[in-house]
């Protein structure tokens, strides 16, 4: 995986109605629900353009300063594992890449506050309040039927 890539990034949208024909033995579909029913970068895009402009070096393209935050939190959450450490809170660590990347970039405290930097991190749930879900994500209706559907 490159950084920013996904396990799914790299399968064919349809590759679980297309690939697999679903056994009437199945009872349960399990899977992660952030990222691969709903669009995460469409949040995290929208709260980065609410923010004040700054001439900060790499923050002109938005859409890669978030592929950058989400490859960062997901070393971070990983290498916490690697250190046998039980999983972090992800707010958190969403909030401590964030300040990182953004003094790597000359951003200040007083060119984005707390206000600002908290509600980046709250944009990572708007994908699931905002309804920013995949145009197939209505593949669920299909792996519902007589099954049990859960995202953790």
């Amino acid at each position: 995986l490159r950084s920013g890539d996904s396990v799914t990034s790299l399968l064919p949208r349809t590759f679980l109605t297309a690939a697999m024909p679903l056994s009437s033995d199945l009872k349960v579909v399990f899977f992660d629900l952030m990222g691969t029913c709903v669009d995460w970068k469409i949040s995290i895009v929208r709260a980065l353009k609410a923010c004040p402009t700054i001439s900060a070096s790499g923050l002109e393209d938005l859409s890669a300063f978030a592929d950058t935050w989400r490859a960062g939190f997901f070393r971070y959450i990983l290498a916490s594992f690697d250190r046998g450490e039980s999983s972090p809170d992800i707010d958190v660590v969403h909030r401590e890449v964030l300040d990182a990347l953004l003094s790597e970039r000359g951003v200040s405290l007083q060119d984005w506050d707390e206000d600002i930097r908290r509600n980046l991190v709250s944009a990572w749930h708007d994908q699931l309040r905002k309804s920013t879900c995949f145009e197939d994500s209505d593949a669920l209706t299909y792996l519902q039927l007589g099954r049990t559907v859960s995202t953790g």
